[in-house]
């Protein structure tokens, strides 16, 4: 008798405490957006999961909150005071998101996209510190990635690249390697010779 009425308790307490269906649905609707997919316990397609990353680096413009670019309001400090690991860690990142003149494009990030944005301030201070002449392209490639592309001489993206080397930038060059900031529309790229990392520089087709 005891037994019987202990597990009937025990099975009016779950029956109690467990959340109702418009409860469970409230706190799903309470949950941030990037917590959804985990909380739904399956796999998001790549477009949402796009979304969310969009999200994370960049403030939804309806909102009226700034996006990480803008230096004046932005949560991310300044380029100049990061370490190079976490420099090029947020470059990593940064590098994932689709924007508008992405290969293939996604949809418009200021971020990604805007002329002094977050990801062309990364680059460029990447660039001044990887591309002094003190680096090899293995450390090089560690910290940012795969280059986009290698140009070698011959290569369109070499003339464009050569193009624009500047004046103290005499000595011969075996390859480019390109990371892209919008497509090839404008890009970073470091010489190297004899696996040596001699400076680096920018092709910029202008806006």
């Amino acid at each position: 008798m005891q037994a019987s009425r202990r597990e009937a308790t025990e099975a009016e307490m779950r029956v109690t405490s467990a959340p109702s269906w418009r409860t469970r649905m409230t706190l799903l609707a309470l949950l941030p957006a990037q917590l959804l997919p985990v909380a739904g316990c399956r796999l998001e397609p790549a477009s949402t999961l796009d979304s969310v990353a969009s999200t994370t680096l960049t403030q939804a413009s309806s909102t009226g909150a700034p996006a990480v670019g803008d230096s004046a309001t932005s949560s991310r400090p300044a380029v100049e005071s990061m370490g190079l690991t976490t420099l090029a860690a947020e470059y990593r990142a940064l590098r994932t998101l689709r924007g508008h003149s992405s290969r293939p494009p996604g949809k418009w990030l200021d971020a990604v996209d805007a002329a002094g944005g977050r990801k062309e301030r990364v680059m460029g201070e990447l660039g001044k510190r990887l591309g002094a002449g003190t680096t090899r392209l293995e450390p090089l490639t560690a910290l940012l990635g795969a280059p986009d592309d290698v140009a070698r001489p011959g290569s369109t993206i070499w003339s464009l690249a050569m193009s624009v080397r500047r004046p103290d930038g005499g000595g011969a060059v075996d390859e480019l390697e390109v990371y892209e900031w919008r497509g090839l529309h404008d890009f970073l790229f470091f010489e190297v010779r004899q696996g040596r990392v001699l400076r680096s520089d920018w092709w910029a087709a202008g806006d």
